[in-house]
């Protein structure tokens, strides 16, 4: 499987400081973007939003908010901007998938059949990861190149 994801970096620095103003708590919520056959480009994301659940260890993405933001840019966008993926924060720890992570993912992406690019933002530094909707595996991506406006993800060559 060929996938490469470009993340702009106004969403990095979005889920950095968003994560930073949750703390001690996680934070999370919607990754949009578009689709280009099995490539995906991060260009927006929502929360986390007051309705939330959040906890030091758990995140929950309650509010509606989150689906009424990702629709009114969808229709602002001529139905082109797509739910492309979800991040949320490990406040505490490095950003790797938790096993309710990992099951959480391969729920959305078994419903939507489409690979979903899901950030962590670790205590230091984030983590990309992919669920191919094929297999439903969960892939860790590598950054291959930055610039001051994205970073380009693909998957690592042991995947």
């Amino acid at each position: 499987m060929s996938v490469s994801v470009l993340i702009e970096q106004s969403v990095l620095d979005g889920i950095t400081d968003r994560s930073k103003s949750n703390r001690p708590n996680e934070a999370g919520g919607l990754l949009l973007g578009y689709r280009k056959g099995n490539d995906l480009h991060v260009v927006d994301l929502t929360g986390p939003l007051p309705m939330d659940v959040a906890s030091p260890v758990r995140f929950f993405r309650k509010d509606p908010r989150h689906q009424r933001d990702a629709t009114r840019k969808w229709k602002g966008s001529r139905e082109t901007l797509d739910w492309v993926g979800e991040w949320h924060s490990h406040p505490n720890g490095t950003p790797y998938p938790s096993s309710i992570d990992e099951t959480t993912w391969r729920t959305q992406v078994r419903r939507r059949s489409v690979s979903m690019a899901y950030i962590i933002s670790g205590a230091n530094s984030h983590a990309v990861w992919l669920v191919d909707p094929l297999k439903l595996t969960v892939f860790p991506l590598c950054p291959i190149g930055a610039d001051n406006s994205a970073t380009l993800f693909e998957l690592s060559h042991s995947s």
